[in-house]
């Protein structure tokens, strides 16, 4: 609110320079965000901001705004890089719209992130290609590209459709959002000691509670795409304890644990562009930023990008 903004030391009494508006929602209404961001302008509060805005509800004039205020980082739930599933999920755009607005972005913020769903039941391999194609080309262009492996939420129509029968639960691989803390990481794999495992028992035995801890027919839907993401490099494969040379290789139906670390966006900001409007300059020195030949994109990226023209076409 604007009361909230008339004070300077707002910040400084909570201790906080970094606030997160977590909700996409927060850019609903252009006029009131724009009221909050000349507000914060008006108070010259020193807080660095982040947001999730949302394709359809955004405009050049309040991205301006927004980093005037302070805001430097701009979020997007894309979710997919198909049209059908944009379309079954109910996001409300497409992707050439979502395309188009993180381009704008990228102009205007200095920190562009762009979140992506996969695993859904209905996905089709061809349009998870369509995705890793769409997030390939976004992470060329210095976007952080943000892959989020589908927890289901019950009383929700994509749960409801599900055949319950083919969900899974796997000790050794939980999706990213519904860790509970009592994981433990050897090195990069995922056990879970025995005493805590009358936790699972529960969960297991309540999956209408929450089913976000299973996952739906690992050896088709699941081990497929995350070996594709694998790949091309955003999750780690990661290396067993047991086995320092070589990655596990898990019986089927059962996922690699330690690929689903987030692959490591460390020196993502050296990626960045500057947020100069208009102009995209690298943040690196010129002797450290990649050959011309290194950006040629490879033969199975070209072989996704054929695949996308292809469906898309």
């Amino acid at each position: 609110s604007k009361r909230g903004c008339d004070r300077e030391d707002g910040p400084q009494q909570s201790n906080t320079d970094l606030f997160l508006f977590q909700d996409e929602f927060f850019l609903a209404s252009p006029a009131r965000a724009k009221a909050f961001c000349q507000a914060l302008i008006d108070s010259r509060s020193k807080a660095r901001l982040k947001a999730i805005g949302r394709v359809n509800l955004i405009d050049p004039e309040s991205m301006e705004l927004m980093t005037k205020a302070g805001w430097f980082e701009l979020r997007f739930e894309i979710e997919s890089g198909s049209d059908v599933i944009l379309t079954r999920v109910r996001k409300g755009f497409t992707i050439a719209e979502a395309i188009d607005v993180v381009f704008q972005t990228a102009d205007i913020f200095p920190g562009v992130d762009a979140f992506f769903i996969w695993g859904f039941s209905f996905e089709t391999m061809d349009q998870f290609y369509q995705t890793v194609f769409r997030m390939n080309s976004f992470q060329m262009l210095g976007i952080q590209v943000l892959p989020s492996l589908l927890c289901y939420l019950s009383q929700t129509a994509v749960y409801e459709e599900l055949d319950k029968d083919r969900l899974e639960f796997s000790f050794e691989m939980i999706p990213e959002y519904m860790v509970t803390g009592h994981e433990n990481y050897t090195g990069s794999a995922i056990t879970i000691d025995p005493m805590h495992h009358p936790i699972y028992d529960f969960i297991i035995a309540k999956r209408n509670i929450s089913p976000g801890f299973f996952h739906y027919d690992i050896e088709h839907n699941v081990q497929p795409k995350l070996e594709v993401l694998t790949e091309f490099a955003f999750y780690n494969r990661g290396k067993s304890p047991t086995s320092p040379a070589a990655p596990t290789r898990l019986p089927p139906g059962r996922s690699d644990p330690s690929a689903l670390r987030h692959h490591s966006f460390e020196g993502a900001a050296e990626r960045r562009l500057d947020g100069v409007v208009g102009r995209h300059e690298p943040v690196v020195p010129d002797d450290e930023l990649p050959s011309l030949q290194s950006m040629v994109p490879s033969p199975r990226l070209q072989e996704l990008a054929y695949r996308s023209v292809t469906l898309i076409g």
